[in-house]
């Protein structure tokens, strides 16, 4: 690599440390090869440098309960950037009440971390519609744009055109870099606009992939979002897309008519997780009144629209059409010995060899 830069291996040393210090994160192979494993936040371009540095000064001082001395945030961002301009990111934050300044060492003001923010449908509504009378009147109308879009995904405003699916859990808002390519893959779905991603699988090196985005889909299992396209091939097959593998976005200036007929909702609706063989099997599994398993296995099933449910003596019998038995034998584990498989067969059979390989772990046989 070095050479064909034309630079020296210490040069590009430093370059690559650069690099990680922005975040992008870099793996080697057994022959030593080096792979792109995730962009840094320099490939966030619709936010202002300078508000990207102070989120991740931010977020180093709140990984410090007791504060962190200003020589320490400074050997931390000064690799790529000067201690003046980190010096003015700190004095902003400081003016800006964020932080407090005690005699060198910086702790994270915690009143001004607000809770979460609670919203009934209506307030949502109220709120969207809000954002667009201000989009066509604001001299920041792209501003007001991308607070929209980002609302339309943290708060899983209901729509017509649905091109957000939670299966159930926690919103991608979570992490900077994963909260911006959500953003932008729903935005390319809900205008038809094709895309191309730089997609790396595992260890291979990355390729170049076609697809007309059709929505992003979270699953709690794997805590990980999905993008999921159709193929610019012959079959045009819809398939899901991990979106921490996706390494960069680009659109392409055409767009694309929707599947006939296609509802992200209706695609999963057997689903479990991510995977979809578009043949659902008839599930039949008693969970036992054993602590808290009734309690949680109706909280988080609650949005499962295609589950049944009858009293079974002291416990429940739940009824479903499952996409992906793999899945939930997964987490039909987490309740032990609250939960017993009725049928199919082979989902029994799964997890009993799940048990019996837990138990030889630990010296049954």
């Amino acid at each position: 690599m070095a050479a064909e830069l034309g630079i020296s291996l210490c040069t590009l040393n430093r370059y690559l440390y650069q690099l990680e210090a922005q975040g992008f994160v870099f793996v080697r192979d057994e022959q030593g090869r080096l792979f792109l494993q995730q962009t840094g936040l320099d490939g966030l371009s619709t936010l202002k440098d300078a508000t990207v540095r102070q989120m991740e000064i931010l977020r180093f001082v709140s990984a410090h309960t007791y504060g962190v001395k200003g020589t320490e945030i400074m050997a931390r961002f000064t690799t790529y950037k000067d201690e003046k301009t980190i010096g003015r990111d700190l004095k902003e934050l400081e003016e800006r009440h964020f932080i407090t300044n005690q005699q060198g060492v910086y702790v994270l003001n915690s009143s001004l971390v607000l809770p979460p923010l609670q919203l009934d449908a209506a307030e949502k509504s109220l709120l969207l519609q809000d954002l667009t009378v201000q989009q066509e009147m604001s001299p920041r109308k792209d501003e007001v744009k991308s607070l929209t879009a980002k609302l339309q995904v943290s708060l899983d405003i209901p729509s017509n055109g649905q091109e957000t699916m939670v299966v159930h859990g926690r919103r991608p808002i979570e992490d900077l870099r994963r909260n911006y390519y959500c953003q932008r893959l729903e935005e390319y779905a809900r205008a038809h606009q094709k895309i191309v991603l730089l997609y790396r699988k595992s260890e291979e090196p990355a390729s170049q992939i076609h697809v007309n985005p059709l929505g992003i889909m979270y699953y709690w299992a794997l805590d990980n979002w999905y993008l999921v396209a159709q193929g610019i091939d012959a079959d045009q097959t819809i398939k899901t897309y991990a979106v921490d593998r996706i390494l960069a976005v680009e659109e392409v200036s055409q767009t694309f008519a929707m599947p006939n007929g296609f509802n992200l909702d209706e695609w999963y609706k057997y689903a479990w997780g991510v995977y979809r063989s578009g043949n659902p099997i008839k599930v039949v599994i008693r969970f036992h009144n054993y602590y808290s398993t009734l309690q949680r296995v109706q909280e988080e099933l609650a949005g499962r629209n295609t589950c049944t449910w009858r009293a079974d003596g002291d416990g429940l019998i739940m009824e479903d059409m499952v996409d992906g038995l793999a899945e939930i034998a997964v987490w039909l584990r987490s309740f032990g010995q609250g939960v017993e498989v009725i049928g199919p067969i082979e989902l029994r059979a799964t997890v009993i060899a799940d048990l019996e390989q837990m138990l030889a772990n630990y010296g049954g046989y």
